[in-house]
């Protein structure tokens, strides 16, 4: 009574019902979602976990429900490293960018000055590599970011000990809008 490898199961009053294999559908499992697919292009017919309906797995080269359309991502247009994603109706694509880059195929260097964090009036540049940015500081300024006055001592602990706490002094000076910290002198109190 059950078709295509279908369970048949008694109910109560003796009614029966075939419990269809998965694809399956209908009162004695004889209808196959896939016997019709208009799946194209050598794509594979999979049937819903329901056997209702289908989708189709494209052959590579293919997009779009049916697969008949060509996938917009078969040369990679994204650029960067990005994968190129084709949208459900398979005719066009979406480049999801790393970070650092924006744009329709990630194209586009993000400027890291966007976000510039120098203080005091330092001309942000962007940097190369590993370095994201540099701060070029305005007279007067050094550190980093440009947010220590030059001559400025800055007293830092760097250790307690038993005999007491080590203590540096560092004096900041701006040179060529790099940050150079030379410790001038090392004192033990104690």
């Amino acid at each position: 009574m059950c078709s295509n490898h279908g369970i048949c199961v008694s109910k109560i009053g003796d009614a029966l019902q075939c419990n269809c294999e998965p694809g399956y559908t209908g009162a004695t499992c004889q209808d196959d979602p896939c016997s019709g697919n208009s799946c194209m292009n050598g794509a594979t017919c999979v049937p819903d976990a329901d056997g209702g309906n289908y989708t189709c797995t494209c052959s590579d080269g293919f997009a779009g429900p049916m697969c008949n359309l060509d996938d917009p991502c078969i040369d990679n247009v994204c650029m960067n490293g990005t994968t190129c994603v084709p949208d459900a109706d398979g005719g066009n694509y979406t480049c999801t960018c790393p970070e650092g880059f924006t744009g329709p195929m990630c194209n586009l260097e993000v400027d890291p000055c966007l976000s510039n964090e120098c203080s005091n009036n330092a001309t942000c540049v962007p940097g190369t590599g590993e370095i994201m940015y540099t701060c070029t500081c305005a007279e007067g300024f050094t550190g980093a970011l440009c947010d220590v006055e030059e001559g400025d001592a800055v007293t830092t602990p760097a250790a307690t000990t038993a005999q007491g706490s080590i203590l540096t002094y560092n004096f900041q000076l701006a040179v060529s809008a790099l940050w150079l910290v030379v410790i001038i002198n090392t004192v033990i109190l104690g």
